[in-house]
């Protein structure tokens, strides 16, 4: 028996009772969605239709969720994710001050996982590369600039280097925001959301938090609150 769901004049599915439950454990469907039961029409909630499943036939173990937008045979193979809880990433991170940057590449290159077109490791490495090139250049202009002129042109080169590298930070994190929502809300939807001011100002740790659930939901079938 399979059933189509609706939300907000939209319909999905459809769904086997198997599949329901992976997605509401997953948090993608809610309980209070509408159930239409595909053979005959008949309509009620999805808690309705689950609990009186369970009533007739318990439930088996955790079922991970189905993919409603691929195959079961195009879904890549991800790897987990980083996992290690957001609060022992800020305390090494005051530890030792170049983990930071080691632990956002090594977000990075998980996403890349999600996603073959992400490029955020390319904005993180370009942003460095042209903020260390800038202050370079500005560098030696104002080092060879006339004891009689003040350095204009190199402080103005060292302070554009400067923004365009913070932008191209900042571009990149959104990117590994862009590549997770995108794929945690159709390959496997979980029904993930990340703040976009979480994301600016403390992406990292941010996005450990998420990190650690998926990999929690991986291992044992349980998603924990989004928090």
């Amino acid at each position: 028996m399979t059933y189509l769901i609706q939300r907000d004049g939209q319909q999905f599915g459809p769904y086997t009772l198997e599949q329901l439950r992976g997605y509401v454990s997953a948090g993608s469907i809610l309980p209070t969605d509408i159930a239409l039961q595909a053979d005959n029409g008949a309509m009620s909630t999805v808690a309705a239709v689950l609990e009186k499943a369970t009533a007739l036939h318990p439930p088996p173990g955790y079922v991970a969720p189905a993919y409603g937008f691929l195959r079961p045979e195009h879904v890549p193979i991800v790897p987990l994710p980083p996992n290690l809880h957001w609060a022992i990433v800020l305390v090494i991170s005051l530890a030792f001050s170049l983990f930071p940057l080691g632990w956002l590449i090594y977000q990075m290159v998980w996403v890349r996982s999600l996603d073959l077109a992400n490029k955020a490791l390319v904005y993180l490495l370009a942003g460095f590369g042209v903020g260390l090139g800038g202050c370079l250049a500005g560098g030696l202009s104002m080092a060879f600039a006339g004891s009689d002129h003040f350095p204009v042109l190199g402080f103005a080169v060292i302070m554009l280097a400067i923004f365009a590298m913070w932008a191209l930070n900042i571009l990149s994190v959104f990117e590994v925001r862009r590549s997770m929502l995108a794929y945690y809300n159709t390959v496997e939807p979980i029904g993930l959301r990340l703040s976009g001011v979480m994301t600016f100002f403390f992406s990292l740790f941010y996005f450990q938090h998420h990190m650690s659930r998926i990999v929690t939901w991986k291992q044992t079938g349980y998603l924990s609150p989004q928090g």
